[in-house]
Formats: C-alpha cells, structure tokens, sequence
C-alpha cells in the first residue's frame, strides 16, 4: 500500500478549496447531528406502563326489628352493635397495562381478632395480648392479556366475637381469682376485628412486582362502632419502564462544544471562499492592486514598454514613482503578463522602473531576456527584483 504524500495532496487541492471542503464537511456533520438529535427529542419513548387500585366497600345488615326498615344501613350512620345482624366486606382490584404479556396474581382475604390490654405495660400503652388470624381465602393464578379484574365478599358476623371475647374475659376473671392473682391497677380488655385484602401482582417479562393491601376495622367492646379504612381509600400502584434508550440531553457543555465547532466551521468556510476569490500569489495580488487603485494615473499597454532607449533608472518602492508621476504631471505606464508587472515613467532620457515579479523562477527569465535585449546592465542600472 503506497502511503499518502499529504503535503503533494494539500498543494494539487489547493489551499482555499481544502479549507472549504473541510468545513462544508464539518457543517455538514454539525446539520446530521442536530437533526438527529431532534428527531430523537421528538420521537415517542417505548414505554410499559402497569397500573391497578384495589377499592373496598362494606355493608352493614341489622336484625329484623320495628325501627330500621332499610338494609342495608346508610354508611352515614354510625352503627349499634346490639342490632347487628351481619356485615359484608367487598374488594374489587383492577389492573390495566399497555401491552399483552402474562400477569400472574395471588389474592388473600385475612381475618384477625385482637385483645388489647387497657393500660401500660413495660412502656407500650394498650399492648395486644392477644392475637387470632383466620385466613378467609386464598387465589392464585395466571392470565395473558392486557387487563386482570378480581373481586371478593366476605360476610362477618361480629356476635361470634363478641361471644368470644366475652368468654375470654370471663375466663381471665376465674383464673385470676383461683390463682390469687392480685388485680390491681387491672382496667379491663378491648377487642378489635380486622380484615385485610392483599393482592399481589408480577409481570416476569419485564420484572414488575407489585403488592397492594386494604381492608377494614372495626372496634367489638363498643355499642356504637364504625368500619375504619385500612391504608388509602383507593390502594393502589403506577408504573412505568423505559423499554428504549431515553433522548439525550443537551447538557452546557455539549452546546458550547456544538456552537464552537459550528462557529470553527463557518469561519472557516467564509474564510475559504474569500481566499478562493482572491489571487493565492501575493505578489500578483499587490500588482492588481494598484492597477485598480490608481487606474487613473496607469496606463497599460500590451506592448513592451518604450524604455530601450533610456536610461533605466530602477525605482524600490511604487510610491516614489507615483509621486514622480504626479509632480511631472505624467502617466504611469504599464505592461503585465501572467509572470510579472512593470511600471515605469519616461522623463527625457530617464525611465524610471518599478516591477514586481509573481514567480522567482521567471524572475531569472526575465533577467536573461533583457541581457539580450537591452544588453549587459550596468551593476548601477540593475532593475530591482521584487
């Protein structure tokens, strides 16, 4: 593989033209990123979203009687354990996600009967003595879709407990009165019922697991008794997966990169087509230069100049043989080619010249070609080589 002569590939291009290509291709590429970056920016995220509420109700059925005529009760009411006949409890759970996939669920209804001391002990205040569960049902399963909708009753009959708990304590008072146990400070007992629903929910396919309880309690050692929601009115969960790579964020410092480079690139494409108008041959570019600055004192012509039979008297700078021009109230005269540019004024015998050379290698050719011309110069007459 031969290697690359970057230098011989600089100077065939050519300076202006490598300039312009490469910022064009930078531009280029800042054009290509920037629409990316939109496009990203607007195109939707690929997301799975999971949501599901539990809801949970009651019903409250007094016994047949010449005073309540409505069963249920209105739930506005607060309720009188000496007229209750039964309750009903109600969960519904609801799931919704975006996509099918295989939702799999386990679903428990728990009854507990608690006792509580009425007092302190050891620093706890009404501390639970004692503890029944009773499990009222169990479901699991498997479904493949976009939505799971289970739904559960449960009737309680609180007179079971109270029962209960009345002999409870009544047995409590006979052991303590056969063990001699002493009573005092002894404030009684209370006794709560709780029930609780929980659902808990996995998606394998996209690693969600969920769990979401609710249910109600109710106080048995008071006539008037309310059913208190356990946790939220509506438990429930919301998730969302990012399934696809999220946008990328324009951070500070990647827009001061951006501008920069893009600024680079403009600068430098304008710098380019500047350089691309304008001759790369410096000493080209000042004689054009004063052929239109001072296109009123120059006269060209395409003939060489008429100086052969004067003296040549070489002038170093353009200035001075302007001002000879002007003072002698005299034109400039001019005759350029693609190698160089010669000025001169005739004033009797004198001519006064002034030439700028565009390349030194003709410079030597012109240096022969007027020592056959005009014949061996003077070392005193020498034309200045610019």
């Amino acid at each position: 593989m031969k290697n690359i002569d970057f230098k011989k590939l600089v100077t065939d291009i050519g300076t202006p033209k490598l300039i312009i290509t490469l910022s064009s291709l930078v531009l280029l590429i800042l054009f290509i990123t920037a629409l990316a970056f939109m496009a990203a920016q607007r195109r939707e995220a690929d997301v799975f979203r999971a949501s599901g509420s539990v809801i949970a109700d009651f019903r409250v059925f007094y016994l047949e009687n010449d005073f309540f005529d409505q069963n249920p009760i209105n739930s506005n009411l607060g309720f009188l354990m000496s007229f209750t006949d039964f309750i009903e409890m109600d969960s519904r759970f609801s799931m919704r996600i975006d996509e099918e996939a295989d939702i799999f669920y386990r679903y428990t209804a728990t009854q507990y009967l608690i006792i509580r001391y009425l007092g302190s002990m050891n620093g706890v205040a009404n501390p639970i003595v004692f503890r029944q569960s009773n499990s009222l049902a169990q479901e699991q399963g498997s479904t493949f879709g976009y939505r799971l909708d289970l739904a559960d009753t449960h009737t309680v009959h609180p007179k079971n407990y109270t029962d209960f708990y009345l002999e409870f304590t009544a047995y409590q008072r006979e052991l303590m009165s056969r063990e001699n146990v002493i009573a005092t400070g002894l404030r009684g007992f209370s006794a709560e019922l709780l029930l609780e629903f929980t659902y808990n929910i996995t998606i394998p396919e996209h690693g969600i697991s969920e769990s979401v309880t609710t249910g109600y309690r109710m106080s048995l050692t008071t006539e008037i008794y309310n059913l208190t929601l356990l946790g939220d009115a509506g438990a429930s969960f919301n998730r969302i997966l990012q399934l696809s790579d999220p946008p990328p964020e324009l951070t500070l410092f990647a827009a001061t990169v951006f501008v920069a480079v893009a600024a680079l690139g403009v600068y430098g494409l304008l710098r380019g087509l500047r350089n691309l108008t304008t001759d790369p041959n410096p000493a080209r570019s000042q004689a054009l230069f004063l052929l239109k600055k001072y296109a009123n004192e120059i006269v060209v012509s395409q003939s060489s100049l008429p100086v052969h039979d004067h003296r040549i008297l070489p002038v170093d700078d353009f200035r001075d043989l302007l001002k000879l021009a002007i003072n002698l109230n005299k034109h400039i005269m001019c005759r350029h080619d693609e190698n160089m540019a010669e000025f001169a004024v005739v004033v009797d015998d004198n001519a006064y010249y002034f030439r700028i050379t565009f390349n030194e290698y003709e410079d030597a050719k012109i240096e022969v070609r007027e020592a056959i011309e005009f014949g061996e110069p003077k070392p005193e007459e020498a034309v200045s080589k610019k």
